[in-house]
């Protein structure tokens, strides 16, 4: 089965698809793994859409992740969408927990690309992210 955990931001999305990923003995792909560089950089489309192609080539994962314009690539072998749609005080709550836990403890994002606070310097600094989102 190949399944698709999608939300807005802090709705608990990768939590989800990681227990998901686990409960079934499946893989448990990231999109931001696949679309964050050093720096903060995204990744062009030609090579976000490969690294999708290539996580998803065999069949049985769970995917986590939005990006609206990778849909026609992740979205060829999906077999189910699960939208984790929570209220916006709940979202707010969990993705404020969230940033400062990972602020507290200086937690490295996706590969080693940049720890929360190195984003917020980034930043602060007028070289905003380009999310791609």
């Amino acid at each position: 089965m190949n399944i698709n955990v999608v939300g807005t931001s802090g709705s608990g999305k990768s939590t989800l698809a990681r227990r998901l990923a686990h409960r079934l003995g499946l893989p448990w792909i990231e999109l931001d793994r696949l679309y964050w560089r050093p720096n903060w950089q995204g990744a062009p489309d030609e090579a976000f859409f490969a690294a999708i192609a290539a996580a998803t080539a065999t069949p049985g994962w769970v995917l986590d992740g939005n990006y609206n314009r990778s849909r026609s690539v992740k979205w060829r072998a999906v077999d189910l969408v699960i939208w984790v749609d929570y209220g916006f005080w709940r979202t707010l709550r969990q993705a404020v927990w969230r940033a400062a836990s990972r602020a507290w403890r200086h937690q490295e994002l996706w590969r080693a690309r940049a720890t929360a606070r190195a984003f917020a310097v980034r930043s602060a600094a007028g070289n905003p992210s380009s999310s791609g989102r």
